[in-house]
């Protein structure tokens, strides 16, 4: 393995790690680091990119206590990856209350060893449930309903920055196909409108309707309507087909 600082190709700031392999499963690269604590973290992302598609686990991320990368104490997979493109990866640490005393880094070329060019990029250690979370406005972006894309404006990229994207949405509630299904939807609803589907369909004209069940009928949908209204409202969001 074969590295160098690429200032033409990387994703934050003004370079990345760039590698070069050409075979054997198991080699690395290592750094040394001034001892860092990293106990109070739970998890390490960055950015990766290689010119041939990457399979989980063919590179792993070691962090250690001792020089060198000698004995690891976090031996992190690095996930799956697209050929030629930067991707996001979050990790999390295998035993973070241990990593009290780490003083070096290092790439560990794991698995389906053969030639190809790998970038490592913004490698940092952070705390899942520090995150703070802010919404963007719908005027900042819309769907390409046909592409099935997320469309940013100029202002959304100007927002966002180098701020991830959460994305937070619900989905078109499940059909019922059997009795023992849980329903996605309140049960109310559900319980009248059906009351009021059967009785419509029992139910006739004047002389064939003793039970005035469409009378009933009218009731239950008005019940139904009342529980429809209850639904939560949903808010900043735009529907999708």
């Amino acid at each position: 393995m074969e590295q160098e600082v690429d200032s033409k190709d990387y994703k934050r700031g003004g370079s990345s790690l760039k590698i070069t392999t050409t075979s054997g499963d198991g080699s690395f690269i290592s750094d040394s680091i001034s001892l860092l604590d990293i106990s109070g973290y739970t998890h390490l992302e960055g950015w990766v990119k290689a010119t041939t598609a990457l399979a989980a686990l063919d590179f792993n991320v070691l962090l250690d206590d001792t020089a060198a990368c000698a004995s690891p104490v976090e031996t992190l997979a690095v996930p799956a990856v697209e050929a030629d493109t930067w991707t996001f990866f979050r990790i999390a640490l295998a035993n973070p209350e241990s990593d009290t005393d780490i003083v070096s880094v290092g790439i560990q070329y794991n698995a389906n060893s053969g030639t190809n060019t790998v970038w490592f990029d913004d490698l940092r250690v952070v705390h899942s449930d520090t995150a703070e979370w802010e919404t963007l406005d719908r005027r900042n972006w819309k769907i390409d309903k046909e592409a099935r894309d997320l469309i940013l404006m100029r202002d959304g990229h100007q927002a966002l920055g180098y701020s991830l994207i959460k994305l937070v949405g619900g989905d078109k509630p499940a059909l019922l196909t059997s009795d023992s299904m849980a329903t996605e939807i309140p049960e109310d609803y559900i319980i009248a409108s059906a009351v009021t589907q059967a009785l419509l369909a029992g139910s006739g004209g004047p002389a064939t309707d003793p039970d005035s069940k469409r009378q009933l009928s009218a009731y239950w949908a008005t019940q139904a309507e009342r529980a429809r209204r209850s639904f939560p409202m949903l808010v900043n969001v735009r529907s999708v087909d």
